[in-house]
């Protein structure tokens, strides 16, 4: 009897490109399900990326996990909290605080608890309200500051040694651009 031999399934160059294909394909297979489930941060469930502590994403979380906060739970949506102004508006939160305007120079700042950005604009803030008192048992009343049309920031009276002209009615060019879009956009949807 003569043995029966299958015929040669291609070369064996063929062969070698379709195992290592294969073997590509089943690999990322299992990374993708690893990515899934093993590579979450068992506090949070965030994938976790380069810097990791071990199961957790940081050792914040670590701590967290140990002092009895529960673990998360695959398939369980994160809620994240979402700090919220007085008026409803939400409050930009940071990796280590709030992003706020400051209450003296108004400009935003990464805030973790305070009004101010620096004690410079504390002082001058507290000086300010002290003139306006003076001001109010005067009877002077101090005048309205310009503010921006699209963002709401005080306009200066004075930039790079000049005074600012009365026609600015912007405090930047991306405010102005920003205004001309949503200008533009309402007009279009008004035809």
């Amino acid at each position: 009897m003569s043995p029966t031999h299958e015929p040669p399934k291609g070369t064996r160059t063929e062969r070698l490109a379709k195992a290592l294909l294969d073997d590509a394909n089943k690999r990322d297979d299992e990374s993708s399900q690893r990515a899934g489930f093993f590579d979450r941060c068992f506090a949070c469930g965030i994938v976790l990326g380069k810097y990791r502590d071990g199961r957790f994403c940081s050792p914040k979380h670590r701590a967290a996990y140990d002092n009895g906060a529960p673990a998360w739970a695959r398939g369980e949506t994160q809620t994240r909290i979402v700090y919220r102004w007085r008026d409803g508006t939400p409050i930009q939160s940071t990796a280590t605080g709030f992003l706020i305007r400051c209450a003296g120079c108004d400009k935003e700042f990464n805030s973790k608890g305070l009004r101010f950005c620096s004690s410079e604009c504390e002082r001058k803030r507290s000086e300010r309200e002290r003139n306006r008192a003076t001001m109010a048992e005067v009877g002077i009343e101090p005048a309205e500051k310009r503010r921006c049309l699209e963002c709401g920031t005080i306009i200066p009276k004075w930039t790079k040694g000049k005074r600012t002209p009365s026609s600015k009615r912007f405090c930047s060019d991306k405010c102005s651009a920003r205004h001309r879009r949503r200008f533009a956009a309402g007009v279009a949807e008004d035809d």
